[in-house]
């Protein structure tokens, strides 16, 4: 009878053991996918991340591309209405002193493609003030609006010494040059 509990004992201890080590794959297999699990929710943590770095910076290129496009049309417009004048002086002296609430549209400075569009409008303020407003539209997502001020400026004798902003009462002579200049401290940024 012992030979008999010896050969079930040592049959016994043989399933035990083989049971164990299956029992040792579950583990290593249950702690594998554990940090497999939390490695995985780290990256997509930080692919969400990235993701929105890129999309914020692909926002901040685009806002920064129709910023600019609306700069080129101010200077556009500045650079239209300052030949207009130089052009068209004695013709143009009684609209100078005028105002005219009224809106102008410069197509010469408009932009039209399929990613890209830009206006251009100078309203008179009188007394030989305009303001230039441009608005830019960069793929359908990035919108711009600004706004400047010029103003015209008599220089007597055509020297730049001799300049002294444009008024109703003034006169120009024959030696006498008028010139546009932007009013210091006139931008703004409209909402668009």
């Amino acid at each position: 009878m012992r030979d008999y509990q010896k050969c079930s004992g040592v049959a016994i201890t043989w399933r035990y053991r083989q049971a164990l080590k299956n029992q040792y794959g579950v583990a290593t297999l249950l702690m594998t996918g554990l940090v497999l699990a939390v490695a995985m929710m780290f990256v997509m943590s930080r692919y969400s991340t990235t993701l929105y770095q890129v999309k914020r910076a692909q926002n901040t290129v685009l806002s920064r591309q129709a910023h600019w496009l609306a700069e080129g049309g101010l200077a556009c417009g500045f650079e239209w209405l300052h030949g207009m004048i130089q052009t068209r002086l004695p013709t143009t002296l009684p609209e100078l002193k005028s105002v005219s609430h009224q809106p102008k549209q410069v197509v010469h400075c408009q932009q039209e493609s399929e990613h890209r569009q830009r206006k251009v409008w100078i309203r008179a303020l009188g007394e030989g003030g305009y303001q230039i407003t441009a608005e830019a539209k960069v793929a359908g997502k990035a919108r711009v609006r600004l706004g400047y001020q010029a103003f015209l400026w008599l220089c007597q004798n055509g020297r730049a010494g001799d300049c002294q902003r444009f008024t109703a009462e003034m006169s120009v002579s024959d030696g006498d040059r008028v010139v546009l200049k932007w009013r210091a401290g006139s931008w703004h940024d409209f909402p668009a």
